[in-house]
Parts: C-alpha cells; structure tokens; sequence
C-alpha cells in the first residue's frame, strides 16, 4: 500500500496540471479579492472579514478545478496502460484504488490551500486583511470543503474506471461540478415528480449543491451534515468502484 501510495504520488508530481491548477486557483483568489475590492458594498462594510467571504465565493470555482484534477489523474493509467505497468504489483482491487482516493484527497487539500493564500494576499493587498478573522469558523469551514471535494473525486474515480474512455468523464466532471448536471437532470427530475404530486428536494443528496450553499459561517449542524453527506459520497462510490474493478478483473 506505501509503494502504491509514493507510486501514485509521483504520477501526480509528474502531471503539468499539478502545477497549472494551484496557480489558477491562487491567481482566481487574488483577482476575486481585487474585484470585490472595486464593488461599493465592499466600501459600506470594510468592518467585516472579507477573507472567508471571498474563500467561500470561490468554492464553486474550486470545486470545479478540484473536479477537472482528479479526472486529469485518474486516467493516467488509461493513458499509459494499467494491465502492463501496475497490475502485477497489487494484490487486490483497495491496493490499487484507495491509494489513488489518499492521493487525491492531498491534491484537493493543496489545491484549497492555494486558493486560500491567493484570497489571502488578496485581501491583505486591496481589503482589510484579518481584520475580525475567525480561525475556528473558517478551518471548520475548509476542512469541510476538503471532505467534500474528496467525495465528488470518488464519485468521479467511479466514473472514470466505469466507462474507462478519455473525454466522457472530464466532459462529466465539468457538467457535474459546473452546477448544470443538478439544474438539468434534478430539475428535470423535480418536474416529472411533481406530475405525480411527489414533492422531492434533491438538494440534500446532491453534494455540488450542498458545497455551492454552503456558508463560511453556517452553523455546526449545518457543517455536519455536510460531512455526512461527503463521507456517504466516500463509502458508497468508493465501495461501486470496487465491485466495478472486480467485474472488469483488472485487479
């Protein structure tokens, strides 16, 4: 599992989008901060940290790169041909893909950490800083945006080594972590449902559209809830990846 897991790692150092995304995502946080900046609500309420604010506006744009990332990753193997080159050194199908889950879960991290540095200079060069920042409230906040980014990246590791092809899932992904993928399929769903006088929210079970309301500061029950949801994403998708690699015998 520890070779797996330094195998994987070097895949993922090895990937231009490794480097590519973090720096998107920083220059995305600087740039929002300066918008927010030019905005005459900003000069109303300077009183206020607008750090998380603007951490917590770029979550969906996060979310999005999160998502593009894990595909990029995920179908290095599809790519370069996992049968030859890995097949034989992994006992069983968790040794293959659990690893691939760790690896994921570290680049979503990294991935967060540089939009919060680029919100961060952001803010200190055209805002307030960290004036009235609350630490608690905001870490609360971001290691729930990591659990969740992780579930949508096992979600869409099942994706990828269910269809096993090089553009459906990142065309997937981009749907799925865009918002598009809840406005048309749960819209349309929603609608068909309300035919049959069956009132349905889908907005609990869809964890795009859980991160994309959620608040830096919502309240605990409300983060917790969140973390549920993503840990139920983690279970069950990362447990269909499974029975889907067992079915395929690629492991």
């Amino acid at each position: 599992m520890k070779n797996m897991i330094i195998q994987n790692w070097f895949v993922m150092r090895k990937k231009q989008s490794t480097y590519i995304i973090p720096m998107i995502l920083f220059l995305f946080g600087v740039l929002s901060a300066y918008a927010q900046s030019t905005a005459e609500s900003s000069a109303a309420s300077l009183g206020e940290c607008w750090f998380p604010l603007i951490f917590g506006y770029s979550a969906d744009v996060a979310m999005l790169m999160c998502g593009i990332s894990s595909v990029l990753f995920l179908r290095a193997d599809l790519n370069d041909g996992f049968i030859k080159n890995i097949a034989g050194n992994v006992k069983s199908d968790f040794q293959y893909f659990v690893p691939k889950i760790i690896i994921l879960a570290v680049n979503n991290i990294l991935l967060l950490l540089s939009l919060a540095a680029g919100a961060l200079l952001g803010c200190c060069l055209f805002l307030n800083g960290l004036e009235q920042f609350e630490a608690l409230a905001f870490f609360k906040y971001s290691g729930t945006l990591a659990l969740m980014v992780t579930g949508i990246s096992v979600l869409l590791t099942f994706v990828v080594f269910t269809l096993r092809n090089s553009s459906v899932p990142m065309a997937f992904a981009v749907v799925l972590c865009s918002g598009m993928f809840y406005n048309l399929f749960y819209g349309l769903l929603t609608v068909l449902l309300s035919k049959m006088d069956i009132e349905a929210d889908f907005s609990t079970i869809s964890i795009t559209m859980k991160l994309a309301m959620l608040s830096p500061f919502a309240a605990d029950q409300e983060m917790l809830s969140a973390c549920i949801l993503a840990v139920g994403y983690i279970l069950v998708f990362g447990l269909l990846t499974k029975l889907v690699l067992a079915k395929k015998d690629t492991a």
